[in-house]
């Protein structure tokens, strides 16, 4: 129904996750500050999904995702656990599914950097001294 609707599919298998990501850390190497690092966290989060679903898969993920960077349009189907070009079998994805993943994805990650920014860090509580300490001892202070 959602087809016949209009919506447009994208790559599944994690496909459309690491294009993203990509995106992402292409936007981050023009950033010249700190905003850059976190744009990285977020790349890497964005390929949480794909991780998962190579994991949940049983192949290996460090493997499957190395090639589905390398290759641009690739998915991972998980019956065959091998990475392919996306055909007219699939996998796919609705795109309001992906982009309302992201989305809420988005806002729960830019409200932690939002309280990050407001609380202040708790201070460390200053050690108490000790008087005796403060006179000098020939065993400790050797010149």
């Amino acid at each position: 129904r959602s087809i016949l609707d209009g919506t447009h599919l994208v790559p599944g298998g994690g496909g459309a996750w690491i294009e993203l990501a990509a995106a992402v850390r292409d936007a981050a190497t023009t950033v010249a500050d700190r905003s850059a690092v976190a744009m990285e966290a977020y790349a890497d989060a964005l390929e949480d999904l794909p991780r998962t679903l190579v994991r949940n898969s049983g192949a290996d993920p460090i493997d499957v995702l190395a090639r589905l960077r390398a290759a641009e349009g690739a998915v991972f189907d998980g019956e065959r656990n091998e990475v392919r070009a996306a055909d007219e079998h699939g996998p796919y994805d609705l795109s309001p599914v992906v982009e309302s993943s992201v989305t809420a994805a988005s806002d729960v990650a830019i409200q932690f950097v939002r309280i990050d920014e407001t609380l202040p860090a708790a201070a460390e509580p200053e050690p108490d001294v000790d008087e005796e300490s403060l006179q000098p001892d020939p065993e400790r202070d050797v010149a």
